[in-house]
Protein backbone atom coordinates (compact mmCIF):
# COMPACT_ATOMS: atom_id res chain seq x y z
CA UNK A 1 0.00 0.00 0.00
CA UNK A 2 2.98 2.55 0.75
CA UNK A 3 4.18 1.82 -2.97
CA UNK A 4 0.47 2.90 -4.12
CA UNK A 5 1.01 6.23 -2.75
CA UNK A 6 4.30 7.00 -3.12
CA UNK A 7 3.52 6.48 -7.12
CA UNK A 8 0.65 8.67 -7.43
CA UNK A 9 1.92 12.46 -7.73
CA UNK A 10 0.10 15.20 -6.11
CA UNK A 11 -2.29 16.15 -9.80
CA UNK A 12 -3.28 12.80 -9.92
CA UNK A 13 -4.74 12.82 -6.54
CA UNK A 14 -6.40 16.03 -6.77
CA UNK A 15 -8.24 14.70 -9.69
CA UNK A 16 -8.90 11.54 -7.90
CA UNK A 17 -10.15 13.40 -5.22
CA UNK A 18 -12.40 15.68 -7.93
CA UNK A 19 -13.64 12.47 -8.91
CA UNK A 20 -14.69 11.05 -5.76
CA UNK A 21 -15.99 14.29 -4.26
CA UNK A 22 -19.80 14.04 -5.67
CA UNK A 23 -20.03 10.71 -4.49
CA UNK A 24 -19.15 11.02 -1.27
CA UNK A 25 -21.54 13.88 -0.69
CA UNK A 26 -24.39 12.59 -2.24
CA UNK A 27 -23.81 9.18 0.24
CA UNK A 28 -23.43 12.09 2.90
CA UNK A 29 -26.97 13.70 2.15
CA UNK A 30 -29.00 10.25 2.39
CA UNK A 31 -27.60 9.24 5.16
CA UNK A 32 -28.19 13.06 6.75
CA UNK A 33 -32.06 12.44 5.12
CA UNK A 34 -31.97 9.10 6.46
CA UNK A 35 -31.20 10.34 10.30
CA UNK A 36 -33.66 13.27 9.90
CA UNK A 37 -36.26 10.80 8.78
CA UNK A 38 -35.81 8.71 12.10
CA UNK A 39 -35.64 11.82 14.36
CA UNK A 40 -38.93 12.94 13.29
CA UNK A 41 -40.58 9.52 13.49
CA UNK A 42 -39.27 9.42 16.87
CA UNK A 43 -40.22 12.82 17.96
CA UNK A 44 -43.67 12.43 16.06
CA UNK A 45 -44.43 9.25 18.66
CA UNK A 46 -43.56 11.52 21.78
CA UNK A 47 -46.18 13.86 20.89
CA UNK A 48 -49.27 14.10 23.12
CA UNK A 49 -52.62 13.80 21.27
CA UNK A 50 -55.08 16.18 22.37
CA UNK A 51 -58.37 14.38 23.61
CA UNK A 52 -61.77 15.53 22.55
CA UNK A 53 -64.20 15.26 25.92
CA UNK A 54 -67.37 14.87 24.86
CA UNK A 55 -70.67 16.32 27.00
CA UNK A 56 -70.85 14.06 30.54
CA UNK A 57 -67.30 12.16 30.35
CA UNK A 58 -65.88 11.94 33.45
CA UNK A 59 -62.07 13.89 33.70
CA UNK A 60 -59.38 14.56 36.40
CA UNK A 61 -58.68 18.38 36.68
CA UNK A 62 -55.34 19.59 37.66
CA UNK A 63 -54.82 22.67 39.66
CA UNK A 64 -51.37 24.00 39.71
CA UNK A 65 -52.02 26.32 42.32
CA UNK A 66 -53.36 23.38 45.05
CA UNK A 67 -50.77 21.10 43.81
CA UNK A 68 -47.42 23.59 45.18
CA UNK A 69 -48.08 24.18 48.63
CA UNK A 70 -46.03 26.50 50.34
CA UNK A 71 -43.21 25.05 53.18
CA UNK A 72 -44.36 28.15 55.52
CA UNK A 73 -40.57 29.05 55.18
CA UNK A 74 -41.63 33.25 53.94
CA UNK A 75 -44.32 33.15 56.05
CA UNK A 76 -44.55 36.31 58.37
CA UNK A 77 -44.00 35.57 62.24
Amino acid sequence: MDENIKGINLSDRIVGLLEELPKIRYEAKEQILKSQIKQKEYHDRKIIKEHTFGIGDKILLYDKAKAQQLSGKLESK
